[in-house]
């Protein structure tokens, strides 16, 4: 097939897949509302084969949101991509899923903040203005409204769940993480070479400090 290759994330509430080949999409899965993630992620990826008529022998490589996000899905996540990679030895692509969540802005004029749900009255975070992944943070929607200005947009579950918090001027967007994100992000990695044997492949996990939770 040349260059096939699934992408998968599992880093919010809903899991999402989808195959690709290069930078087309092929074909893109999101599970059910209110499902477990175990109960429906190996059943997408293998509608989106049965649909695309591929097999994973004819994957080049897997690109996976490593988040950061909810620990019990990351897992599942990370869990199948190795699954699916390790008996056809091919190689994985780790994704920011803040990063995918802001891919479909790139061109925006206006600030936008990617928010993921990081529960317990908390969220992951990440401006656009960012040009790396080592600048997402964990935190409380307060952390993050004194950081926003009139104008800024705002994507992602922690956005839409804590939308009363933000400061007036704020947009908030509705357009969920797409797996075509991680693919596209994903595409861009493997042909720079930044890959990972299946082996290495790990999800991302921010902690909060305990002083500063403690405090709020």
């Amino acid at each position: 097939m040349g260059e096939l290759h699934l992408a998968l994330d599992t880093s919010s509430s809903i899991p999402i897949a989808c195959i690709a080949k290069k930078s087309e999409l092929l074909l893109e899965w999101s599970g059910e509302e209110g499902m477990k993630h175990h109960e429906t992620l190996l059943q997408g990826i293998h509608s989106l084969f049965s649909k695309t008529k591929t097999r994973p022998q004819d994957l080049s490589f897997i690109s996976v949101g490593i988040g950061p996000g909810l620990f019990t899905g990351l897992r599942i996540g990370i869990t199948t991509a190795k699954f699916l990679a390790e008996p056809i030895t091919i190689s994985c692509v780790p994704v920011s899923s803040l990063e995918a969540l802001l891919y479909p802005y790139l061109d925006s004029a206006q600030r936008v903040w990617a928010i993921g749900d990081a529960r317990s009255g908390r969220i992951y975070y990440r401006s656009s203005l960012d040009q790396d992944d080592s600048n997402e943070k964990i935190g409380f929607p307060d952390d993050l409204s004194s950081l926003m200005k009139e104008g800024d947009l705002a994507c992602g579950e922690g956005a839409l769940l804590y939308k009363d918090k933000w400061p007036s001027g704020i947009q908030v967007l509705e357009t969920p993480l797409a797996a075509s994100s991680i693919a596209h992000l994903g595409y861009q990695k493997f042909q720079k070479s930044d890959t990972l044997p299946p082996e290495k492949l790990d999800a991302k996990y921010l902690k909060i400090d305990s002083y500063q939770y403690e405090k709020k």
